[in-house]
């Protein structure tokens, strides 16, 4: 599930790239382990929900829902509107599957400030049931089933990014790549202001740390689809890509 958000985010980013531009970019970045309808499909959805989500208007904490922990609403205006477009984009029936339970039992609680009374509401059961009928026990384990599982968090907490993610972090399984793919998620809607430094000042920040991962990840968002590989990367990726060359070769 993982490599459905590392690899296709990047992609994700050229919105102003045509959709089957797009795709190809993102299909090709897949051939070397998802290969098969599901997990390709499963990565177009991801991507199409990031471009949406780049292209929507920002939404502030306080127009969130923000209901109380056990008196859980509907979706938002946005949420839905997302869920709908990406039914759009889906070829397969179990995308579409994931994505209607998502349109039948998603709502938004907006900000978390109290996580032990959250985690003994309502909301905390009807969304443990929701994660049930995405994935096998909690744990996904086809395309479809990890990027409904990370849209869910995303829907919950629309206007509180920093929520979302820690949601995200609580659902177990592949707490890790879930975690990963809202927080692509968030990131495409919220932009980046909202991470909190102490997320951001533990992480190690020497050789391929920190400060190069944010060099990277800008420089793959500022990449045509029609870019040749290696154009305008940074100097460290192109001297990391000559060393693992010539330690392969040797």
């Amino acid at each position: 599930r993982s490599p459905h958000s590392q690899r296709s985010s990047p992609h994700s980013h050229r919105s102003s790239a045509p959709r089957e531009v797009l795709f190809d970019a993102v299909e090709q970045a897949m051939l070397f382990s998802h290969t098969g309808p599901l997990g390709l499909d499963a990565t177009r959805v991801a991507a199409a929900a990031i471009v949406w989500l780049s292209n929507t208007q920002t939404p502030t904490v306080a127009a969130a829902a923000g209901t109380a922990p056990g008196s859980p609403a509907g979706l938002g205006v946005q949420g839905s509107q997302l869920l709908q477009h990406l039914m759009g984009v889906t070829q397969t029936r179990v995308m579409r599957e994931k994505l209607s339970i998502l349109q039948e039992e998603a709502f938004e609680v907006g900000r978390i400030d109290d996580w032990r009374t959250f985690l003994r509401s309502r909301s905390w059961a009807r969304l443990m049931s929701t994660l049930s009928r995405l994935s096998f026990h909690g744990i996904a384990t086809l395309g479809p089933e990890g990027v409904a599982v990370g849209l869910l968090p995303l829907l919950t907490c629309w206007g509180a990014p920093e929520h979302a993610v820690c949601l995200a972090a609580t659902f177990g399984g592949g707490a890790p790549a879930t975690s990963q793919l809202t927080g692509a998620f968030a990131g495409a809607l919220h932009g980046e202001r909202w991470l909190p430094a102490r997320w951001l000042d533990g992480l190690e920040n020497g050789h391929g740390g920190r400060d190069e991962a944010a060099a990277l990840a800008d420089a793959l968002a500022a990449l045509r689809c029609d870019d040749a590989p290696g154009d305008e990367l940074p100097d460290f990726v192109v001297k990391e890509a000559e060393r693992l060359a010539a330690s392969t070769a040797s």
